[in-house]
């Protein structure tokens, strides 16, 4: 039997007839008391198990246990310490940088080496015009080059006049303008073309030669130098007939077509009587 750290234990021995004998073949005597071995009072002790976790500031413990007893050990387990992860931090346009100190065991932390904050690089402005119900509005927008996601932005709804007035047949101009308040976006103008009036003819003045030949001359009501003479087809009839002692009468229509309508013009002339 093996002694313990605290049990005896014996070496191999065999007995007989009430004797101890250090070989089976019992030829060699030996006392009972020198088969006893000592306890050796050395412990037998395992791995040592955490008891208490250090952490960066505080200690730990570790403790071991006896395999033969319930002896135990304990001892301390130095704390760890900070163990500091650096991440730089880039200034903004108005909050200065810094690299941030952070332990990856604990909340603990410490900021150093600042950066001045960098201020606004705004871009240059991009406008969009917008067609309203009464005309056009415009919206200036910057993007800030050092933070893309600050951006400033203004809308105005534009003031107008005509530029140039539209003719009959030439387009007109209406111009766009708007001022805006942040000074550092420029007045927009925005030209938009005003449509042709288009002819709008008056009634036509007749003009007959004899009865044989009639023109009609039409003249445009939004510019007076805009004329249409058209040459009429001349009909007659008689409307009313002569009679012996009686004069009877003709009549002369002059019509033309001119934009979609017919217009007229009638003539009369006097028939001799018949005189039988």
């Amino acid at each position: 039997k093996q002694a313990t750290c605290v049990a005896y234990g014996n070496i191999e021995f065999w007995r007989y007839g009430g004797k101890c004998y250090s070989d089976p073949e019992l030829t060699n005597e030996i006392t009972e008391e020198s088969t006893v071995t000592r306890a050796t009072g050395k412990h037998s002790f395992g791995e040592w198990k955490t008891t208490k976790k250090a952490s960066c500031t505080e200690k730990g413990a570790e403790t071991r246990k006896c395999a033969d007893c319930d002896a135990t050990e304990t001892r301390a387990v130095n704390a760890l310490g900070h163990n500091y992860v650096k991440t730089v931090v880039a200034p903004t346009c108005t909050a200065k940088g810094y690299t941030l100190h952070k332990c990856s065991r604990c909340d603990d932390e410490y900021k150093d080496t600042y950066k001045d904050a960098t201020g606004h690089k705004w871009n240059a402005p991009t406008y969009t015009w917008t067609k309203t119900d009464t005309g056009y509005k415009c919206t200036a927008t910057r993007v800030c080059a050092n933070d893309k996601s600050l951006k400033q932005t203004e809308t105005v709804a534009a003031t107008s006049k005509i530029t140039t007035a539209a003719t009959c047949t030439a387009k007109g101009v209406r111009t766009y303008t708007v001022a805006f308040k942040n000074t550092a976006f420029k007045t927009q103008t925005k030209r938009v073309d005003i449509a042709a009036k288009g002819h709008k003819w008056n009634a036509p003045a007749w003009t007959w030669s004899g009865t044989t030949s009639a023109t009609a001359k039409f003249t445009c009501a939004n510019n007076k130098s805009h004329t249409k003479s058209i040459k009429a087809k001349i009909t007659s009839k008689v409307t009313k007939a002569a009679t012996k002692k009686a004069s009877g009468v003709r009549t002369y229509t002059a019509a033309v077509s001119f934009n979609g309508k017919t217009y007229t013009s009638k003539k009369t002339a006097t028939i001799k009587p018949t005189g039988k």
